[in-house]
C-alpha cells in the first residue's frame, strides 16, 4: 500500500480485501497489517490498528472528490481476546476487514474487524466520522 501520510511509514500493509481506492461499488477494504519496525502485536497494538488502515469510504466509487482527510468523532473498540493466547503468533501481521455502510449530512460510520493469522477474532470497532 502506498505511503501517502507519515503514520504510514509505522506499518507494513497488504492489501487483501476490495481493489484500488475510488473504484468499489461498496465502500469496504482491508488487508494484512503489522509494525513496520517488526514490534509485536500485544492489546495495546489493537487499540491502535483498528484506526491504522485508510477509510472504507475511499474505497467506494463516486464522482464527489473527497477534499480532506476523515477525522473521527467518536470511537468504540471492543477486544474479543486476550493476547497472547495459545497458538497467537505476535509476530504476524493481522487481518483488518473495515466497511462503512452508512454515510449522511456529512457524516459516516465506519465498523472494522482485526483477526489473527489463527482465524480468531481479536477486536472490533465502530466509528461516527465527518466526511468533508
Amino acid at each position: 500500500m502506498p505511503k501517502l501520510i507519515p503514520l504510514n511509514s509505522r506499518f507494513d500493509a497488504r492489501v487483501a480485501i476490495g481493489g484500488p481506492p475510488r473504484s468499489g461499488e461498496r465502500a469496504e477494504t482491508g488487508g494484512y497489517l503489522s509494525f513496520a519496525d517488526g514490534r509485536p502485536i500485544d492489546m495495546l497494538a489493537l487499540a491502535a490498528l483498528w484506526d491504522s488502515w485508510p477509510p472504507a469510504v475511499f474505497y467506494r466509487a463516486t464522482d464527489q472528490p473527497l477534499t480532506s482527510g476523515v477525522p473521527t468523532v467518536e470511537a468504540t473498540v471492543y477486544f474479543r481476546r486476550q493476547l497472547p493466547f495459545d497458538g497467537f503468533h505476535a509476530d504476524r501481521p493481522v487481518l483488518i476487514h473495515t466497511r462503512s455502510a452508512m454515510a449522511h449530512d456529512g457524516f459516516i460510520e465506519e465498523d472494522a474487524d482485526v483477526w489473527s493469522e489463527e482465524g480468531e477474532l481479536l477486536a472490533q470497532s465502530r466509528q461516527l466520522a465527518v466526511c468533508r
